[in-house]
């Protein structure tokens, strides 16, 4: 390692720790549906401080266990007769708190992309099943939505849906390394000057 890296590392380490302590995400919280038995039908669900709703009369969910998902119990989104008509939503809350969207374990999305939509109008929509980590466009939000994208005859599950405090994603690889070259750069300028 050559004498001005080892100098330079001293200027630039403050800042990178900093970065990182802010950028970490905090305490989260998890909707894994376990404290629900198999087979209940519901409009509304709370747990940790998250809240499910349906938002029409006819749409409701249920809950089922199964070899697909890794922690027991996971949501199943149906509307009778067993479909789900396009334009079906669900919404996710924390009672008027902003947190942040930070994952979603989609175990089946019923054949079509699965839609969803933040407080703040941002919408992602996913078409493959696994789970799915949201960035900054679901930061800071009140709410958000899924909705069904196409008519189905299978059922959308999920799982593990997981919240932070509001503001905690985690910025992508990009963003880090080019932070961390100024970081650098920048502890290369001073030490050239004080020469």
């Amino acid at each position: 390692m050559s004498r001005n890296f080892v100098s330079v590392v001293p200027f630039a380490l403050p800042g990178i720790v900093a970065f990182f302590a802010s950028a970490a995400p905090a305490h989260a919280q998890v909707m894994d549906f376990n404290d629900l038995s198999t087979g209940q039908t519901l409009s509304t669900y709370t747990e940790n401080g998250i809240t499910l709703a349906a938002n029409d009369l006819i749409s409701t969910f249920d809950t089922a266990t199964g070899a697909a998902s890794t922690t027991g119990a996971y949501f199943h989104a149906i509307s009778p007769p067993n479909s789900l008509p396009s334009g079906t939503s669900f919404t996710f809350s924390k009672g008027g708190t902003a947190f942040d969207l930070l994952s979603i374990d989609i175990l089946q999305g019923g054949g079509a992309p699965v839609e969803y939509i933040a407080s703040n109008g941002k919408t992602v929509f996913f078409a493959t099943t696994g789970i799915k980590t949201f960035g900054s466009d679901f930061a800071s939000i009140t709410s958000f939505q899924q909705i069904t994208t196409a008519n189905r005859t299978s059922r959308v599950l999920i799982d593990d849906v997981t919240l932070g405090a509001a503001t905690t994603f985690t910025p992508e690889p990009s963003t880090l390394a080019f932070l961390l070259t100024g970081g650098v750069s920048a502890g290369l300028a001073l030490r050239r000057r004080r020469k």
